[in-house]
């Protein structure tokens, strides 16, 4: 058995010893491909493999949340092999590596100085060094002479128990590194034998002299030795050795049984060997030695605090990444969820919807109920036009008292007062109706709103186009040969309000049993808000506003014909003009009741209903009114040609 502790040359004289078929162990040796037994069969060691280094590694980056390092490696088969396994394993954890360089004891001048800079000035915080010691102290070196600080160095196991890093120089940026070092334990016994180490009595052992002059930093009269600790300073004449040198005074650093971490690994394979052997003799069937014992524990560590190194910090919650264009995914920028979307983690990628009947808070970090809204008596906007559809209706009283007060009066007798009276009642509904459009959209009372709107309306329009037609009958019934005169009478404009008011009713009928209108929860309309509205998206429903349409444009046809009728008979002026207010107000609601939702868009049509109901109003029974209360003479002088009562 033969023990190999350079690394250097491990790989070389393991691919010599297996062509000449000696067995050989290592007790430094980590490259991994050593453990292919097909090419190293006679190879064995006792160190583990650094297969195992960058594992370790990725596990600190993986606790301390680092995603951006970089990389050094010495230029060999130990540093390019386990470096290039590092890389890959962290960009597969999706971890960025800002720098990978090559280390080399040869390496020139302004190299070095080069990749010095660049560590210096890089943004990662985290730097891992894979190497061997002459390559590790070269760069260092470098490193301390100009002043590199702030970063956390990852110590691979040959540097990081190497007490040639232990130099006061070296303390004020390599406090606080981090590594991966060979265990280490007690063997009984051995931290004697250090102490009893003596050129004087150990002259056959040639390392003894070697080792007194580097830990004293002093040489023998008769050696020719020049070896010194890696990293120990010679300068000057050096001292010469007495051997009265005591290595109890050495630091502890340097010299201590607990330090010996591969000698240990090698303290343990011989013993398990030795006990394998002996088990191996001495066992007897049924009282073999593996029973089950105890684990040790993992030792309790104070974590220290370790600096942050990220390209990006991880977004908060509220906010999503967004890959930096040209950059590694490390990098990123930080933009907030959008509305309806939540993060409530950090560092998260892409912000979650949220469910349907809820909302994303103000921060984006959450998910809160939406809130329900409809046209409500609380809300100001209710409040109003439920005030405004009251005073309205009561004006409408009013003019529907003074109408019947004074029926026996011409103007009110003129065109037909029992049309007038029907019309003032119908308008008096007009104007309550909007009250069924305020409040909580129920299942009744979403199919009966537009249905009420439709056919009280309808009636209206009815009523006026009857009283403007009647206005023609009259007119045209005062020639004698006039065939008009046998549509005078009582039955001519009821029939054409029963006829107009039943073709509405028929559409509205088939629209409740076809497709009635249904109350629904409306999530995706408004940002934030669950509206509760009627579903009244019917074609039924735009041929009910339609034929209402046509009503009123056939009176206002017919109106603006007989305008010019002897004014003792005619009213059809009025009439024109409110057909107008009529028509102008329902052309203008058709675009603002599709712009609008929620109870915006049921705002819109009360106000076209109360409008073109108090323009009817105004037009028709304002001027009327007028004559009868502040012009009584007149009212009482006026000559009428002809009195036709209905």
């Amino acid at each position: 058995m033969e023990y190999m502790g350079n690394p250097r040359i491990n790989l070389c004289t393991a691919i010599l010893m297996a062509d000449i078929g000696l067995e050989k162990v290592s007790h430094a040796a980590s490259v991994s491909i050593l453990s292919n037994k097909k090419e190293f069969p006679s190879f064995l060691r006792t160190a583990p493999s650094n297969y195992f280094h960058p594992k370790g590694i990725v596990k600190l980056f993986l606790h301390f949340g680092w995603t951006w390092a970089g990389i050094l490696a010495s230029n060999n088969d130990y540093g390019l092999s386990g470096s290039l396994q590092l890389k890959q394993e962290l960009i597969s954890l999706g971890i960025c590596i800002e720098f990978y360089h090559a280390l080399s004891t040869s390496l020139p001048n302004e190299k070095l100085l080069y990749i010095v800079d660049i560590v210096k000035t890089s943004s990662s915080k985290v730097v891992v060094i894979i190497s061997n010691i002459p390559q590790v102290m070269a760069f260092m070196e470098k490193v301390s002479a100009h002043n590199v600080s702030e970063k956390v160095w990852i110590a691979c196991p040959f540097w990081i128990i190497s007490p040639a890093f232990s130099r006061k120089d070296f303390s004020q940026f390599l406090s606080g590194t981090l590594g991966l070092a060979v265990h280490h334990g007690d063997m009984p016994g051995f931290s004697d034998f250090l102490y009893r180490i003596h050129p004087s009595t150990q002259l056959a052992d040639s390392f003894s002299k070697p080792f007194w002059e580097a830990t004293f930093s002093c040489k023998w009269l008769e050696s020719n030795s020049t070896q010194v600790v890696p990293g120990m300073k010679v300068t000057g004449e050096m001292k010469l050795c007495t051997g009265q040198e005591n290595l109890h005074n050495v630091d502890d650093s340097l010299y201590n049984a607990h330090s010996f971490r591969y000698t240990y690994n090698t303290y343990n394979a011989l013993y398990a060997f030795a006990y394998a052997l002996h088990e191996l003799l001495s066992c007897l069937p049924g009282k073999g030695p593996f029973e089950n014992g105890t684990c040790a524990t993992s030792m309790h560590l104070q974590p220290w605090k370790i600096p942050s190194s990220v390209c990006s910090e991880p977004c908060i919650s509220g906010f999503q990444k967004t890959t930096k264009q040209g950059q590694p995914v490390c990098c990123f920028d930080c933009f907030p969820c959008s509305d309806g979307e939540y993060s409530n983690d950090t560092g998260v990628s892409k912000c979650m919807p949220c469910p349907s009947d809820q909302w994303s808070s103000v921060k984006r970090e959450r998910c809160i109920p939406k809130v329900t809204e409809f046209l409500s008596y609380e809300d100001p906007l209710g409040t109003t036009l439920a005030a405004a559809s009251i005073l309205l209706s009561q004006v409408t009283l009013a003019v529907l008292c003074i109408f019947i007060r004074h029926r026996a009066a011409p103007i009110v007798r003129a065109n037909n007062r029992s049309l007038s009276f029907l019309l003032l009642f119908s308008l008096l509904l007009c104007f309550l109706c909007p009250l069924m459009f305020i409040g909580y959209p129920g299942k009744v009372n979403c199919m009966l709103r537009q249905v009420a709107f439709g056919v009280i309306f309808s009636i209206c329009v009815s009523l006026v186009l009857a009283k403007t037609i009647t206005v023609i009958i009259v007119f045209k019934a005062t020639n004698p040969k006039s065939k008009l005169k046998k549509l005078i009478g009582l039955k001519t404009p009821y029939f054409i309000v029963a006829v107009c008011s039943i073709l509405q009713l028929l559409i509205c009928a088939s629209w409740l049993i076809i497709s009635p209108p249904f109350p629904e929860r409306n999530m995706t309309s408004a940002a934030g808000k669950i509206l509760i509205e009627c579903n009244e998206s019917s074609v039924i429903f735009c041929c009910m506003l339609g034929y209402l349409g046509l009503l009123a444009f056939v009176s206002f046809i017919v109106a603006f014909l007989v305008r010019k009728l002897p004014d003792t008979f005619n009213e059809a002026k009025f009439i024109t003009f409110s057909m107008l207010v009529f028509g102008m107000v329902w052309l203008t609601f058709i675009p603002a009741y599709l712009s609008t939702k929620g109870k915006f868009m049921v705002a819109v049509e009360i106000f076209a209903i109360l409008s073109s109901s108090a323009g009817l109003l105004a037009c028709i029974f304002f001027p009327k009114c007028y004559i009868i209360l502040l012009k009584c003479d007149v009212n009482a002088r006026k000559t009428w040609t002809r009195r036709v009562r209905f």
